[in-house]
């Protein structure tokens, strides 16, 4: 017999509650528990928060549950706090929660850094390094205090997170830790060479280059670092010839579009673009080609890029934003702001949407508007600055 289940809200509620770590919204109880379900690891300490419970006691209008969830906060074993969450409602039924419960005991057995470093990982794929190596750090504290189990593998990772928030300094230092503790590891040095380079270390990555191909020479990694060391250090045409040596070892879509790179610096636009060719087109491709085409002043032709990236995927707010920059880029206002219009409707809270809002508003002269939300989106990001800091 099928059996219908009733949301515990009846009525429409428009207030969401963003999950920081997914970055998904919920509008409903039932909503929140599925989220939930599908990412408990990322979760488990957003559900017992007090912006949640808050949520669920206001937004909601379920202050009976929100009282059930208080009193999860003093439940520290994960898989009783994950299950008794669960629970709360018959959302699921008992298959779904025996097999969610097994998953959890196993996780709840590892060591407290495997955790963290899990979450840190999620994170990365996520494209938020600076909240990564919060948690990098913390399973690197805990990992010493276990022996230094898995140091060098978290020491890469929180070095790789900082490469990407260009604090190549810091990425070199520990990603030099890395290389310490596991001396054997070629990844670990061509990553600390990367590394070297962007910090302008020139000598030392050219040291750990020339240690990496007495032991693995026919590496693609290593022209390709060589490239990057001539780029770094001004001599962009030998930097060419390294990048074409690793493109025939492996033709990496990444080494192309650094090759890419160097013609735009030398402002041969049309060699830049013969280059992106190379790679099947898709919209990561077509990402790159609008930009020489801004670079080269032909912006209609990017946004003719952007709006073929968009037939494939129509959801995404990094195309939408693009688009409408590169319409006001072109002075069509109009377009510029249904594109904005477009972007923040699929993600209300968007850094860059909200930014490129402010510009297109300063655009349209409509002065207040633009100070007021450039005021706001510089709040959220102080805000994201001090919950990834402390």
């Amino acid at each position: 017999m099928t059996e219908l289940l009733l949301c515990v809200s009846q009525e429409e509620r428009r207030v969401p509650f963003k999950f920081k770590m997914t970055g998904i919204n919920v509008y409903t109880f039932e909503e929140a528990l599925y989220h939930f379900y599908q990412y408990w690891k990322q979760s488990i300490d957003e559900i017992v928060s007090d912006e949640f419970i808050t949520w669920v006691n206001d937004a909601l209008g379920l202050t009976y549950l929100a009282a059930k969830i208080k009193r999860l906060v003093n439940v520290s074993a994960l898989t009783e706090r994950v299950t008794s969450f669960l629970m709360l409602t018959d959302y699921f039924d008992g298959q779904s929660m025996s097999a969610l419960r097994e998953q959890v005991e196993n996780w709840e057995t590892r060591l407290e850094w495997e955790r963290l470093k899990d979450k840190g990982d999620y994170l990365m794929k996520q494209g938020d390094p600076g909240w990564a190596s919060l948690y990098y750090k913390k399973a690197l504290a805990f990992s010493k205090n276990s022996g230094g189990a898995g140091s060098s593998r978290i020491l890469n990772n929180l070095g790789i997170a900082m490469m990407q928030m260009s604090l190549f300094d810091d990425a070199t230092e520990y990603l030099e830790q890395a290389a310490a503790l596991d001396p054997s590891s070629i990844q670990l040095a061509l990553n600390l060479a990367e590394a070297a380079v962007f910090a302008r270390d020139f000598d030392k990555a050219a040291r750990v280059l020339k240690r990496v191909e007495s032991v693995e020479s026919g590496s693609p990694d290593i022209p390709y670092l060589r490239g990057e060391l001539n780029l770094a250090a001004g001599d962009i045409r030998s930097s060419i010839e390294y990048f074409e040596r690793a493109l025939k070892i492996n033709p990496d879509p990444h080494y192309i579009y650094r090759l890419a790179d160097v013609y735009v610096k030398l402002r041969q636009y049309e060699r830049a673009l013969e280059t992106l060719k190379r790679v099947t087109e898709n919209d990561k491709v077509l990402l790159k080609q609008a930009e020489v085409y801004v670079m080269s002043n032909n912006v209609p032709a990017a946004i003719r890029c952007i709006e073929r990236a968009l037939i494939s995927r129509g959801g995404s707010v990094e195309l939408w934003v693009r688009l409408a920059m590169y319409h006001r880029l072109d002075y069509d206002i109009e377009r510029a702001n249904s594109a904005i219009v477009k972007a923040l409707s699929l993600d209300p809270e968007n850094d860059m949407a909200r930014l490129e809002n402010a510009r297109i508003k300063k655009a349209m002269g409509r002065t207040k508007e633009y100070q007021s939300t450039l005021h706001q989106v510089l709040l959220g990001m102080k805000k994201k600055y001090r919950e990834t800091t402390v």
